[in-house]
């Protein structure tokens, strides 16, 4: 998981890791726009309803905002889920000086000649916590089955084309014959 990529970092990429527990984790408020995206990817006036409306602008379909009935909760790493929290990755560009220069101002092509730049960063590994309040216990049931879908097919934070974010549902162990 790659979380908080954007913020000012002492590396070139960062990662948000919890001020008290010092383990990555994810903001309640990106959880819940997850959630809600893919809520609202099929089912948009429930999406409007439970996560609360944006105000339009001002005109003819002029709109006051609205505030929802979910509270979504930060995601916490779950101590003993991975050897550590954290693990290195490396994302290797090729093409440095290429992707230096402006368009415009570009003469030549990459080459197999160019020096590749590696560039290692941190990202979250292991099992997270997630929490949600919900108005009654069907909304509730019902988000709790879309969160794990909404996080693996959608992901969460940075680089998921990449595969990054994308989360599993911890496979239950099999119940033993006796």
């Amino acid at each position: 998981m790659l979380t908080g990529s954007g913020l000012q970092s002492v590396f070139e990429t960062a990662l948000l890791l919890h001020s008290v527990y010092g383990v990555p984790y994810l903001l309640g408020p990106t959880v819940r726009g997850s959630l809600r995206a893919a809520l609202a990817a099929g089912f948009p006036s429930q999406a409007d309803l439970l996560f609360g409306k944006d105000p339009q602008p001002s005109g003819a379909a002029a709109t006051e905002s609205t505030s929802g009935y979910i509270t979504v909760f930060d995601a916490l790493w779950v101590p003993g889920s991975a050897p550590t929290p954290l693990a290195l990755d490396v994302l290797t560009v090729h093409h440095p000086d290429y992707y230096k220069s402006s368009p415009p101002n570009r003469v030549e092509a990459p080459t197999d000649f160019d020096q590749p730049t590696p560039v290692h960063f941190l990202t979250g590994r292991g099992k997270f916590l997630f929490a949600l309040v919900a108005p009654d216990d069907k909304w509730r049931d019902y988000l709790n089955k879309l969160l794990p879908q909404a996080l693996r097919f959608r992901g969460i934070g940075a680089k998921t084309s990449a595969g990054y974010g994308r989360f599993l549902l911890p496979i239950p162990p099999k119940a033993s014959a006796s």
